[in-house]
């Protein structure tokens, strides 16, 4: 699981910190992604904060009462989704490391020429070919 920071957000254009009034979490809680975290009030809008990925809260690093400027971390979740991700992204690249058609000749596997390889072609210079051959 990877460990994901919540951070607090911009409310509104001026607005430049928060005041967390209440947490609506606590950890080890699971969360949903969208799901409320905490009750901020601002200068201008008393609000929700929902949570930017599903996992589980790891730690709460704001207190009750406690002013956050905008950007500041207030919160720390094990997120699996983003671990999937990372996973994923890692099997992609080395599948892609394993295929030869990206690979330049020389490093291409002995006997394997360029007429093995498909390579896409747009319509017009096969079409200046065919003209051309004529």
């Amino acid at each position: 699981m990877a460990i994901e920071q919540l951070t607090m957000p911009q409310l509104g254009e001026s607005v430049t910190e928060g005041t967390i009034s209440k947490w609506l979490v606590s950890p080890g809680d699971k969360v949903n992604k969208y799901d409320p975290i905490a009750e901020v009030i601002t200068d201008k809008v008393s609000a929700e904060i929902p949570s930017s990925f599903a996992g589980v809260i790891r730690e709460l690093i704001a207190k009750e009462g406690e002013t956050l400027p905008v950007a500041r971390r207030f919160a720390r979740s094990k997120s699996k989704a983003l671990h999937r991700l990372r996973k994923r992204s890692r099997r992609m690249k080395r599948r892609k490391q394993k295929t030869t058609r990206n690979q330049p000749l020389r490093n291409r596997p002995a006997g394997q020429t360029t007429a093995a390889i498909r390579r896409p072609c747009s319509a017009l210079p096969k079409n200046m070919a065919l003209t051309l051959n004529k």
